[in-house]
C-alpha cells in the first residue's frame, strides 16, 4: 500500500507542476498581449477562450472592477493561491490561481 501512495503522490506532483507551467505560460502570453494590444486586446483574448479544456480566466480593470472572465470576481492576492469556484450544477471545486499585475498597468 505504501508503494501505491508514493506513486500517487509523485503523479499528483508531476501533474500539478504541468498545470502550473501551463497557467504561468498563459499568464505570460496575456501580459504580452497587454504590451502589444492594450487592455482591449486582453479582454478580447479572454473572451475568445472557449474551447474544451481551456483554463478559466478573470480580468479586473485598473480600478479593481471585474471586466471579463469567470474568475474576475474572485479576490486573489498577487502570486499563487487557491480559490473555490462553483460550477453550473452547484458543486464547488478548489482550484489553483495565478494572479499577476499587467506590466505598466495602474491599480
Amino acid at each position: 500500500m505504501i508503494l501505491g501512495m508514493i506513486t500517487l503522490s509523485s503523479t499528483r506532483a508531476a501533474l500539478t507542476a504541468q498545470f502550473d507551467a501551463r497557467i504561468a505560460s498563459e499568464a505570460a502570453a496575456l501580459a504580452e498581449e497587454y504590451q502589444t494590444e492594450g487592455l482591449n486586446g486582453v479582454v478580447q483574448a479572454v473572451r475568445n477562450v472557449t474551447h474544451p479544456g481551456a483554463l478559466d480566466y478573470g480580468l479586473k480593470g485598473p480600478n479593481g472592477v471585474a471586466m471579463v472572465g469567470r474568475l474576475a470576481a474572485n479576490a486573489a492576492p498577487i502570486g499563487w493561491s487557491t480559490a473555490s469556484v462553483r460550477h453550473r450544477g452547484g458543486e464547488s471545486e478548489t482550484i489553483r490561481v495565478l494572479t499577476i499585475a499587467l506590466p505598466g498597468a495602474t491599480a
